[in-house]
């Protein structure tokens, strides 16, 4: 039901029809890195991609194929994560973007949650735009999982584990009746909640300080919980869908009427010498 918003099933000549019409894409971008004892490596990539997709349907754009290694941040050290440098992820996103302008994609939506990938997309954004003038957007939609709607269709809220599943059904990639693994590796005993490994963490980004750092456990990074099961994996794609409704409708306009209104603040040029002078 997907493929007709994502760029790696079409070829070239539809493309170029769809550029005839509409310049708008998003570029999702994960990483493949430890989840806890029970959610896949490639966890980020997965909602990132199935969110993208959501949007895309709503938006009536494409999606391009999903960017999946990038610096993972806390889980480096970890069997099966890759770990790429923090500026070489950012000068491989700065990469894609710059191409994905020149191929004629002029309003780009870089699509992550990842949250090392904050920081650098920032730079990647900035960047772009002091170079080359052009404005790429980063949307970090955790909004497409909102609390209340959660609650009220499943009793709890957000966490990767569901999203994992979710994702999976919109991408199509569910498992076959029958298969050795689920996606999600379902328990029936909770770990604890989410934590930092050391209280000195939690006193330094108290005292809104930023450090490297690493889990010392595993469910540090994603908790298991009981209460997350297969068959709710409808549900939690109802509540994407109606939060991107309700959430993300505009971001194509106002993505088009921001950059008309940042070209003319700089064709106006308020900073320039001879005006400041004159203040």
């Amino acid at each position: 039901m997907t493929r007709n918003v994502r760029a790696e099933f079409m070829t070239s000549p539809e493309i170029a029809r769809y550029l005839q019409r509409n310049d708008l894409a998003i570029l999702p971008v994960g990483c493949f890195e430890m989840h806890g004892p029970h959610v896949p490596l490639n966890c980020d990539t997965f909602h990132a991609y199935a969110m993208s997709v959501i949007l895309a349907e709503l938006w009536d754009c494409i999606v391009l194929p999903p960017v999946a290694y990038t610096f993972p941040g806390a889980s480096g050290p970890w069997p099966g994560t890759i770990a790429p440098r923090p500026s070489a992820t950012e000068a491989y996103v700065k990469e894609i973007c710059l191409a994905a302008g020149n191929a004629g994609f002029k309003r780009l939506v870089v699509l992550a949650t990842h949250g090392p990938l904050g920081f650098i997309l920032q730079s990647v954004i900035r960047e772009i735009h002091q170079e080359t003038g052009r404005i790429v957007l980063h949307l970090a939609p955790v909004g497409l999982m909102p609390p209340e709607l959660m609650k009220d269709a499943l009793g709890y809220e957000r966490g990767e584990d569901i999203l994992v599943l979710a994702s999976a059904q919109i991408l199509g990639l569910d498992a076959a009746p029958g298969a050795p693994q689920p996606l999600v590796r379902l328990s029936h005993a909770d770990t604890p909640d989410r934590c930092f490994p050391f209280e000195s963490i939690s006193g330094l980004r108290r005292a809104e300080c930023q450090m490297p750092w690493t889990f010392s456990e595993p469910w540090q990074h994603q908790p298991v919980r009981s209460c997350v099961r297969p068959e709710h994996a409808d549900k939690a794609v109802e509540v994407m869908r109606r939060a991107a409704r309700e959430r993300y409708a505009a971001v194509p306009e106002l993505f088009t009427r921001f950059q008309h209104d940042l070209a003319a603040l700089e064709a106006a040029a308020p900073w320039a010498l001879g005006r400041v002078a004159e203040m």
